[in-house]
């Protein structure tokens, strides 16, 4: 959606939407050149979005709308009319098919004594040349400008992948049904991912807490796994000591063996000599008693 008149910013609005007037209220603004008099004439009037002119219609009296025109445009908006009046020239008639910035008319002062663009956006229709004759009336209406603006805003700003998203998928803003299906469809795939985030979000924190018991249960073995291998350097060192201390035992008791049949040698020599040496006193003692026998 854009503004009706090119470089908004020359323009000015010599009366507001809303203002009072002798019959009521004003349902539009009336845009004027800031340079003055009249030399808007015959600047050109913009479509401001795609849409279908609903009336063309002309008055040769004073005051009217003049020559003006209404259109319809079907959007994410949903349904308006723009209706630009006291027009010079109309480029356009009823049933055409209009695109956002074609020109469909000039500036002029038909039904008006100054030039400008009357310009107005309707919520509704209302008929040609209806007015708001009240408060009530004026609910009618939107201010135009402003309406404009937020629509702009929000095409303009709109990301390139999902302009590029809309023109792959045959769809602009002002095609509003099938628009707010594809829509729908968007943000059921942006609730289901969404979903999913969430899904992956909670696996990823179980698959945290996991983590953590693993690295618990790392830690842990590693402990115990140090206490083995400590565990198994003292069996070592003691079946070390227990090797040598067999071995010496071994060597001692190898010793005592020497040592008992050493012994035991020891006292069969003594037996001998005790019995060498008791035989011997006995002979003496058999010598003694013959000699003093003989005597």
């Amino acid at each position: 959606m854009r503004l009706p008149v090119n470089d908004f910013d020359k323009w000015y609005s010599a009366q507001g939407f809303g203002n009072k007037t002798s019959y009521g209220y004003h349902e539009g603004d009336d845009l004027n050149l800031k340079t003055g008099g009249d030399t808007d004439l015959g600047q050109p009037i913009i479509a401001i979005a795609n849409g279908e002119v609903t009336s063309v219609h002309s008055h040769t009296t004073k005051p009217t709308f003049g020559n003006h025109v209404h259109i319809s445009h079907k959007g994410a908006w949903g349904e308006v009319y723009s209706h630009a009046a006291h027009c010079k020239e109309i480029l356009v008639k009823a049933g055409d098919k209009v695109n956002e910035g074609q020109v469909i008319a000039t500036v002029g002062k038909s039904g008006t004594d100054f030039g400008h663009l009357h310009f107005a956006i309707k919520l509704q229709p209302t008929g040609i040349d209806a007015i708001a004759k009240t408060q009530e009336d004026l609910k009618k209406w939107t201010d135009p400008i402003p309406f404009i603006q937020k629509w702009s805003v929000i095409k303009d700003t709109m990301p390139d992948y999902f302009k590029t998203l809309l023109q792959e998928s045959n769809l602009t803003l002002e095609n509003e049904g099938a628009f707010r299906a594809f829509w729908d469809k968007a943000k059921k795939y942006d609730d289901d991912i969404r979903g999913l985030q969430e899904q992956v979000k909670s696996a990823n924190e179980a698959l945290a807490d996991r983590a953590l018991e693993v690295s618990t249960l790392t830690e842990k073995n590693q402990k115990l796994s140090d206490q083995a291998t400590q565990a198994e350097e003292q069996l070592n060192q003691i079946r070390s000591e227990r090797d040598s201390f067999s071995w010496e035992a071994q060597k001692l008791e190898i010793k005592i063996t020497s040592l008992a049949e050493e012994i035991d040698r020891l006292n069969k020599e003594l037996q001998s000599f005790k019995d060498k040496n008791d035989l011997m006193a006995y002979s003496w003692i058999q010598r003694f008693i013959s000699v003093f026998k003989r005597g």
